[in-house]
This record gives C-alpha cells, sequence and structure tokens, in this order.
C-alpha cells in the first residue's frame, strides 16, 4: 500500500505534486504528512506560490515550516477547489408574479414582497398567500413635468417611454418585513408594514431625494466632494435594519458613474427601529463612498474611487500580517476625541492612477464637523495589481466553460460537480479579477471569513453578452510565522558581492534568488507602500481564485456558511453556499473552505 512506501520514495511522488495536491497529499494519513512535513519539501513546494519566503530553509525551524504551510494554505483558501457542487434552479415566485416582476425577499426567508404597477403586494413565501397589499404614496413618482419632458423629448412617435432616469422601481425588504424601502429615479421611501393611521391604511412613508433633501453627514465630506445627481439602482437593510445601503448609478458628476450610500444612524436606533427612526434619519448619510475616495485622494494628482462598496459588521477587527506593525493611528491629545464618530472597515474595489484592487479598508471619523480619515489594510491580487509577474503555471488558453445549461422547459433543477484545479490554472493572472468594473456585486460571509465578487461581463470575449465571473477571496488574517522585515534584504542578482557560495543551502535556494515576491513588491515604482495611508503588503497575499462565469448576469448575491450538500453528507470543515439571482432562475454554489 501507498502508506507503507519509504519516506523517500514518497517524497519523490510529492516533488513533482503542485502545491493544491501537495496539500491534499499531506491530509491523507500519517506517513504522507510525515514526508510532506520536511522543511526543505515545504519550502520547494511553497515556491510555486506568490508569497513571500525565507532565502533559506534554516531561516526557519521545522515546526514554523509547518505552521507557515498551514497559514499559506488557509489563506489561499487550497483545497476549496476540488469540489465544487453548483444547482440552477427556477426561483420559486408567487403565483402572480413573473420574472420581470419587482420582488424583494426578507432575510429570514418568510415573505416575499412584489411590486405591480403603483401597488405593493406582500406574500408569504411558502404558501404564496397574500398577506397585505397597499399603494405606493404619489410622491415616489416624478412631477407631471418631467413625464411630459421625456415624452416631448421622444422622437419615434410610436414609442414614448418615461426617461429612463425614472424608469425602473428598485425595493428592499428589512429581515423580518416590518420595512419595505421602495426607489424610483431619485426618490427613496421607506414604509412601516405595521404603523397604520386612523383610517387603517399604511402611515405616511419617510421619504429621501438624491441630490434634493438635506443631508446630514456622519462627518465632512471634503472640499472636492460633490453631491449625487443619479439614481437608484439597487436598495438593501442592512446592520439590524438601521441602515440603508443605496447603490447610486447614472452619475454624471466628477465621481461618476456609480457610488454606494449607506443611509440613517445606528447610534440613535431604538433597540426595535420604528418609522420615526426613518422619518429623522434617513436623510442622515453614514457612508458615502465618494466622499471616502476625496479623502483618500488628498492632495495626489490621481483621483481615487471606490466602486462596489460595502460595509463590514462592526464585529470584523484588521489584524495585520507583520509583527511589527503599529495599530492604526488614533486621536492624539492635541487632537478631538473621536469615540463619538465612526469606526468601520469596509471591502470596496478601489481604483487609483496606479492600482485597481479589491480592498480591506477602514473608515475612522470624528464627530460631523471635521473630516475623516480612510486607511487601506490590504489589496488583494488582481490583473492589474499582484506581487509579481514572475507567477509560475502557464497560460490559460481561452475561457473554460464551468456554468451548466439554462434549466429545461419543466423547471427542473440542474446541478454539476466540478474540480477547477483540473480547469483552471490556480496561480495564473488571468484568472484574476480586474477590479476595473463600475458597478461589481461584493458579498461578505456571515462569519467574515469570505469575500465573493461578481464582475458583469468578465471573462467574456465580447463586452456585449450576459454574465461575469465569480471570484473567492479569504478575509481571515493572522501574523505571519514569517517576518521578512526581521530579515535583511540579500543584493541583487548583479551585485559584485553575490556569489555561488553566498547561499548556506546551496541548490536548495536556487529559484528564489537574492530577493523575495515580497522584496520586489516593495521596491516596485509607483506602488502605494510608501504611503501611511496603505499598510504594508501581506507578507502572504490572499490570492482569489475563479469560482465559476455565469451565462446569465446576476442581479444579488449572497454567501452564508452552511452544512455540507447531500452528495458530501458527512464531510467535515466549513461549507459555504453563495446564492446568486438572475431573473426567474437562481443559481447557487457550494463548496468547502478549511
Amino acid at each position: 500500500m501507498a502508506a507503507d512506501l519509504p519516506i523517500e520514495i514518497i517524497q519523490s511522488f510529492l516533488s513533482y505534486l503542485d502545491v493544491e495536491t501537495y496539500h491534499s497529499a499531506r491530509q491523507t494519513c500519517f506517513s504522507w504528512r510525515s514526508a510532506a512535513s520536511v522543511a526543505s519539501m515545504l519550502r520547494d513546494v511553497l515556491q510555486q506560490v506568490p508569497v513571500s519566503l525565507p532565502h533559506c530553509t534554516k531561516s526557519l525551524s521545522p515546526k514554523d515550516w509547518n505552521d507557515y504551510f498551514g497559514q499559506v494554505a488557509r489563506l489561499n483558501l487550497l483545497g476549496s477547489r476540488s469540489s465544487v457542487e453548483k444547482i440552477v434552479a427556477e426561483r420559486k415566485l408567487p403565483h402572480d408574479s413573473s420574472s420581470t416582476t419587482v420582488l424583494a425577499f426578507s432575510s429570514d426567508g418568510r415573505k416575499v414582497v412584489g411590486l405591480k404597477g403603483a401597488q405593493t403586494v406582500v406574500h408569504a413565501r411558502e404558501s404564496g398567500e397574500c398577506l397585505l397589499q397597499f399603494s405606493l404614496a404619489s410622491s415616489l413618482y416624478p412631477h407631471w413635468t418631467s413625464v411630459c419632458r421625456a415624452l416631448m423629448e421622444t422622437r419615434n412617435a410610436g414609442y414614448m417611454p418615461i426617461n429612463q432616469r425614472y424608469a425602473k422601481h428598485r425595493i428592499a425588504a428589512s429581515s423580518d418585513c416590518s420595512f419595505i424601502a421602495v426607489g424610483l429615479g431619485r426618490v427613496v421611501q421607506v414604509y412601516n408594514l405595521h404603523e397604520h393611521d386612523e383610517n387603517g391604511t399604511i402611515a405616511t412613508p419617510a421619504e429621501y431625494v438624491l441630490g434634493q433633501t438635506d443631508m446630514v453627514f456622519a462627518s465632512s465630506p471634503g472640499d472636492e466632494y460633490e453631491d449625487t445627481d443619479g439614481v437608484v439602482e439597487s436598495l438593501e437593510f442592512t446592520d439590524d435594519d438601521t441602515l440603508l445601503r443605496v447603490a447610486i448609478g447614472k452619475e454624471t458628476t466628477i465621481h461618476r458613474p456609480t457610488r454606494v450610500r449607506y443611509l440613517g444612524q445606528p447610534s440613535q436606533s431604538p433597540e426595535i427601529p420604528n418609522l420615526a427612526y426613518w422619518r429623522k434619519n434617513l436623510n442622515h448619510v453614514y457612508v458615502d463612498s465618494a466622499s471616502l475616495a476625496v479623502t483618500l485622494t488628498g492632495d495626489d494628482e490621481y483621483r481615487s474611487t471606490f466602486r462596489g462598496l460595502r460595509l463590514l459588521p462592526p464585529s470584523f477587527h484588521i489584524h495585520s500580517q507583520h509583527a511589527a506593525q503599529h495599530p492604526i493611528p488614533r486621536s492624539t491629545p492635541s487632537e478631538p476625541a473621536r469615540e463619538k464618530g465612526l469606526d468601520r472597515c469596509f471591502v470596496a474595489s478601489l481604483q487609483t492612477g496606479h492600482t485597481d484592487s479589491y480592498c480591506i479598508g477602514q473608515i475612522t471619523s470624528p464627530p460631523a464637523t471635521l473630516p475623516q480619515s480612510v486607511r487601506i489594510h490590504r489589496l488583494f491580487p488582481s490583473i492589474y495589481f499582484r506581487p509579481s509577474d514572475l507567477v509560475p503555471g502557464a497560460r490559460t488558453e481561452g475561457p473554460p466553460r464551468l456554468y451548466p445549461p439554462a434549466p429545461s422547459s419543466e423547471r427542473s433543477p440542474q446541478s454539476m460537480t466540478y474540480n477547477l484545479c483540473d480547469s483552471v490554472s490556480r496561480w495564473n493572472p488571468i484568472n484574476l479579477p480586474s477590479a476595473t468594473f463600475s458597478s461589481p456585486l461584493l458579498a461578505a460571509s456571515d462569519d467574515r471569513r469570505l469575500l465573493i465578487v461578481y464582475e458583469p461581463g468578465a471573462g467574456h470575449s465580447c463586452c456585449i453578452v450576459d454574465g461575469g465571473s465569480l471570484y473567492v477571496f479569504s478575509m481571515q488574517a493572522c501574523t505571519a510565522v514569517y517576518q521578512p522585515a526581521q530579515e535583511p534584504l540579500s543584493p541583487s542578482p548583479s551585485s559584485p558581492s553575490s556569489s555561488p557560495d553566498s547561499h548556506e543551502s546551496g541548490s536548495e535556494d536556487s529559484g528564489i534568488g537574492p530577493e523575495t515576491i515580497y522584496d520586489r513588491l516593495r521596491m516596485t515604482s509607483a506602488n502605494p507602500f510608501n504611503d501611511d495611508r496603505y499598510d504594508p503588503p501581506d507578507i502572504i497575499p490572499c490570492w482569489p481564485f475563479l469560482l465559476d462565469r455565469t451565462s446569465m448576469d446576476l442581479e444579488s448575491l449572497h454567501v452564508v456558511r452552511s452544512d455540507a450538500p447531500p452528495s458530501h453528507g458527512g464531510s467535515e470543515g466549513r461549507w459555504y453556499t453563495v446564492t446568486g439571482q438572475s431573473g426567474s432562475e437562481m443559481i447557487q454554489w457550494q463548496f468547502t473552505s478549511g
């Protein structure tokens, strides 16, 4: 049996494996784990990974090498790509709804809200029973003058649409469907389904108009900030229904074409939010991605933008991989106290003059009269921003077809299980996200370990096509076992002082060279890491992987920790379910992570 082979033969087999297969083989049995846990073997296989490595094996103890390999495996999600189960099914809709009906589902899964013209209908999701029906407030709709203008500007006599900036309703339901938010054009309204007036009708909603309603900012937005002239693209309740996330599109300001704004004031919310809370705080701008971008830009020549910004839960805290990294600067005795201000982390696509990358950042804000500060904690690798161009692996010729066909006319769910290790190169830059799109969808898992990103239109040869690409990132953090800052940089290859005898371990260190990927990243010209607005680069870059390329556009994206799928019943480890909605169809991906 393979378990009874001499350790030398097992190691000869291991030396031919890629790092993902090596990681799996290391977990098979004691003899294979022992053979794969030798320091020199670990160092050799880690050279396949874009990660910082010591200049020689003796720099770390055998235990440290094993711990370091474990950190690399965890932060790069090794083992997650071997078995991905995907299900494409018809989404269960109310009986009188279609794929074009504007719908919102409560996060508890019990209710669904639909719009039919100016009527809002609330259904029980399982039974389909109509629970409530009411009319939307007339102030949601544009004034008749706007409609007339749109009609007069139409040159085709047989085609008379309302201006597209006011054409689409948007809707969101709170966690238990106590509140719904409705958007049309620039108008946002919040209704409380449990509050009625003396006539038994739904109470007048709280209302907010983009670019017109007087706003109160959580902190000063900066001199270069411009208010939005865009329209509502999506709505979502967050933070226990105390914040309303508003995605804004069709902007023509300097922040064009999109931005994200969070409305509300969680610190002023009662234990259970009510309509009075929203009437008072719907004009309170908790976070505005354009304002954050202005703050980050500062006096730079280039303009920074944040796309698809999403706040992380207050319980999420950053943790540097660098042992000596100083904490994010706090207030000093000469500065005003910040304890009453905002201190939150976020994920977004950061686009600047030299960087296009998904990031984790932190907002630290004093009271509203003083400016906020923004610091970028982590930049994830992307096509246009990665630790090194010298990444091992052959180029993938053309995108692999990963998605199953659309559901059949019988609406029967279709599923498939695929191994990404066989079809998509793990460390090939072509399979990284680009982070250049104006409206990516971002979703963080409920345990704050994973980030899922959907880039519409990505991965296709033609830009006029439905669908896009999904990527999985690890947001986990740890203090890296290996600390490059504690090891002096070695001379460059052309340095006269370098010689064949300059390495202790001889041939085992050939290939890593006199500098590591970490060193090259720090010395790259026009990089942001000499800037105190950015934390030092990760010692172990969290390299994302391509999960799938879809043939349909996703309208929403969620990821939660879940049980193993039936086909993997009894499997150990963390399983995650990613759910995307596309019209009348629902797509789910399930995979394990450690």
